[in-house]
């Protein structure tokens, strides 16, 4: 029995050691990679040794029992014998998983994290011990000195500056962690980079929650050496090398992860409290300067997917600094985007990032529209007019690319902005009005937003035009979408210049500015190329339906100018024939046009006007003849367009015979006296 026992301990003594030896060079081998301080801590794991140590020991102690002389102690020997043999292999198996979990990266990234989160419990548990003796809650900094406000929270701020090493903790898990990301990173491993990454999110949220009300902002007046947070530019520069690392290696998965991350760090240091109220968000424009920065200086590379990506977290986080901020928080954000935009709109296989930036541009000038502090009112101009500039930047690149015919490339590229896109402001405009009318004559909201659009719209008319003009310049399709937009943007003035909510004074601003863009029209260039292009996009009927609207919306002045436009539009595409029937229908319009304005004595100041301005043109009077006659014809007999969907053919058959005829007999008699009186022959098909 003694041999037995001897035997059989010897055994298992032998096999916990082996057990041990493999299982922790196993260990070892697999966490070698990882920084010193935690392959000791793995090394060393208390739970994994104490197994086998508990094993060695009951192998020793069966052993052991082969020295007992008395039979007595048999039952019990045996008994020991049979437990140490069915516990030996439950603890190498225990001993074994444990293993596999130290090994784990998921549970080694989750021991970085609750080391982490034990410290910072540590910490702020000694500095609610520590304030009341600190002594500096009621003592008052001088602001110019120190920075500190009255929102800071001061005592923190001192605790912090005595234990500058209380991130100690938080420093070393963060560096681990980046560990993480560059090995897994190289081996594609991307689920557990995807840990490590949120890993570093937690860390960083962990440690804005434990610092409180002690970060400082950028001064203008003095440097504050408390700007600057250690934590922070470690975090950043940890992730500015894996995105660098990453784009070198083409890896666009592990990329686009990193820009992720930089979106939710910007998120958490949004939500930074500086303490003054108009403290910018200094550290989350820091974070998204960094990705920003990357991004522009990989855009010679094929990595369209991550450039993508960047472009659509750059617009979301605009949108969210918008909101924390005010409109000065998405200054820069917008030229960021620009600049990708028009570099990679000269690229076919990276033209879907132009289109993301383009929306990008779209939706943070829209939502400049519902800013809700009036403080920021004054703010949204400037910041709308650096938006255009962008746009017109991006737009001029596009518009360097030859067009396509039917389907338009520039159209396509830049729709989102002005365009039939879903996100478009010739789309989302309209519900904006649309909501502004309904609200009640007292809505506060209603008539900030209806100041916010006063302001937004400054300025629209310059830039709007140099736009159509370039668009123009080179026969470009989205001239037409150019065209739609000034017309729906002097509609929506004029609509909201009528709302329930729009004071006088603010009815009276939105009116002056529908005037500044109908004279964007003025500008229209009259070479008979020109006109026959613009023609296309149905210029007359343009701006006779301008005309109809601002006489609805009482805004006579608009009517005027548009009148004055229509005229000489109508006057210059009748120099040389073009084929469209300008002449025709322009008088038309200008005699509808001028009914509205005038009633009954629109024969006479329409005439006056037209006759003054026609000292200027000469007219192919042949044209001008055939036109006259049709004219006249018309005027008695107006029934052969009465199916026409041209808007003014429509109000012109609507119209009475004596208002129709009177107007436009005159004006027909202007251009050909030589035929007064004389119809055209009428033509049955």
């Amino acid at each position: 029995m003694r041999a037995i026992l001897l035997t059989l301990g010897g055994g298992y003594i032998g096999a916990s050691a082996l057990v041990s030896s493999l299982v922790l060079f196993a260990l070892q081998v697999n966490v070698e990679r990882l920084p010193y301080s935690m392959f000791r801590s793995l090394s060393g794991d208390q739970v994994l040794l104490s197994l086998f140590g508990l094993a060695f020991s009951s192998a020793v102690a069966l052993t052991a029992t082969s020295v007992f002389p008395s039979r007595e102690w048999l039952p019990l020997i045996l008994w020991l014998a049979s437990l140490v043999t069915a516990l030996l292999p439950v603890l190498f198996l225990v001993g074994y998983l444990r293993a596999l979990a130290l090994i784990n990266p998921h549970k080694q990234l989750n021991i970085l994290i609750k080391a982490a989160e034990k410290d910072s419990a540590k910490w702020e548990k000694s500095i609610k011990k520590t304030a009341p003796l600190l002594e500096l809650r009621d003592r008052k900094p001088s602001t110019s000195q120190s920075g500190l406000t009255g929102n800071h929270d001061v005592a923190r701020v001192a605790f912090f500056q005595i234990n500058q090493n209380w991130t100690f903790v938080t420093e070393r898990s963060l560096k681990q962690t980046f560990s993480f990301v560059r090995y897994f990173g190289r081996q594609s491993d991307y689920d557990v980079c995807v840990s490590a990454l949120n890993a570093v999110v937690r860390l960083n949220k962990l440690y804005v929650q434990v610092k409180g009300q002690t970060f400082f902002s950028v001064n203008i007046f003095f440097d504050n050496p408390l700007t600057t947070d250690r934590i922070i530019n470690m975090t950043l520069e940890g992730l500015k090398e894996c995105l660098r690392i990453s784009l070198s290696d083409s890896d666009e998965a592990l990329s686009i992860h990193i820009a992720k991350t930089f979106e939710q760090l910007i998120n958490i240091y949004i939500g930074i409290e500086y303490g003054g109220l108009l403290d910018s968000r200094f550290h989350a424009h820091l974070a998204l300067g960094y990705l920003r920065d990357e991004t522009q200086a990989s855009l010679s590379t094929n990595l369209t997917e991550v450039n993508l990506e960047v472009v659509r977290i750059l617009g979301r986080c605009g949108e969210r600094f918008l909101y924390a901020e005010g409109p000065r928080g998405i200054q820069k954000i917008d030229q960021g985007v620009a600049v990708i935009s028009a570099v990679t709109s000269l690229r076919e296989d990276k033209r879907p990032i132009a289109i993301a930036g383009v929306t990008a541009l779209s939706n943070l000038s829209f939502a400049l529209l519902k800013v809700r502090e009036d403080a920021a009112l004054h703010e949204i101009g400037p910041v709308i007019q650096e938006i255009r500039s962008n746009y017109l930047f991006v737009a001029k690149s596009v518009l360097s690319i030859h067009d396509t015919p039917f389907s338009s490339i520039h159209s396509f590229l830049l729709g989102n902005y002005y365009g039939l896109g879903t996100g478009a402001l010739n789309q989302r405009l309209p519900l904006f009005v649309n909501e502004l009318c309904e609200a009640d004559e007292h809505s506060e909201i209603a008539k900030r937003a209806v100041r916010n659009l006063i302001e937004w719209s400054k300025g629209a008319d310059r830039s709007d035009k140099e736009l159509l003009l370039l668009a123009i310049e080179k026969e470009s399709h989205f001239a037409i979408h150019v065209l739609s937009w000034l017309k729906l943007h002097i509609e929506c003035l004029l609509v909201t210049a009528n709302a329930a909510a729009c004071s006088d004074d603010d009815s009276a601003a939105l009116k002056r500015q529908a005037l500044h863009i109908a004279y964007v029209f003025s500008w229209l260039p009259v070479t008979p190329e020109k006109i026959r292009y613009l023609e296309n996009f149905q210029i007359t009927e343009t701006l006779f339906d301008i005309g109809k609207v601002s006489h609805f919306r009482i805004a006579p002045e608009v009517t005027e100018v548009i009148m004055k436009v229509l005229m000489d539009w109508t006057l210059s595409a009748s120099v040389e024939p073009t084929g469209w029937g300008i002449l025709e229908q322009g008088i038309k319009a200008i005699s509808l046009l001028g009914v509205d304005l005038w009633g009954i004595a629109a024969d006479e100041v329409v005439t006056a006007q037209f006759r003054d301005r026609l000292k200027d043109y000469v007219l192919d009077q042949d044209y001008a003849d055939r036109t006259a006659k049709e004219l006249r014809r018309e005027a008695r007999y107006p029934d052969r367009n009465r199916h026409s969907a041209n808007s003014v053919e429509v109000h012109f058959q609507r119209q009475g015979a004596p208002e129709r005829s009177a107007t436009i007999v005159a004006l027909a008699d202007l251009i050909s006296p030589d035929t007064q009186g004389e119809m055209s022959e009428p033509r049955w098909l």
